[in-house]
């Protein structure tokens, strides 16, 4: 299991426990090569593109930006129930 570091500017640091090949905040993808935003996000999206090369389309940025706030309210979460506790 290995640790990351989410948050900065926007919310509270937080520090995450992931087994294996962390998936992109964005795409759910496993990142393999980390980029220029962090190990957890792939070079692809941090460059907002597919994997095919192609540029988002504005649907998939909203679907995508979902994604990543989904993500981290679940990784906030989990850390908050590890905080107090419960795991």
């Amino acid at each position: 299991m290995a640790s990351y570091s989410i948050g900065g500017i926007w919310r509270k640091e937080i520090e995450i426990e992931i087994e294996g090949i962390p998936p992109c905040l964005w795409c759910g993808i496993p990142v393999t090569d980390p980029s220029m935003d962090g190990p957890l996000v792939c070079g692809w999206c941090d460059c907002g593109n597919n994997r095919d090369g192609s540029p988002w389309t504005p649907e998939q940025y909203k679907v995508r930006a979902i994604h990543f706030r989904t993500k981290i309210e679940e990784y906030v979460a989990l850390q908050a129930k590890r905080d107090n506790g419960q795991i």
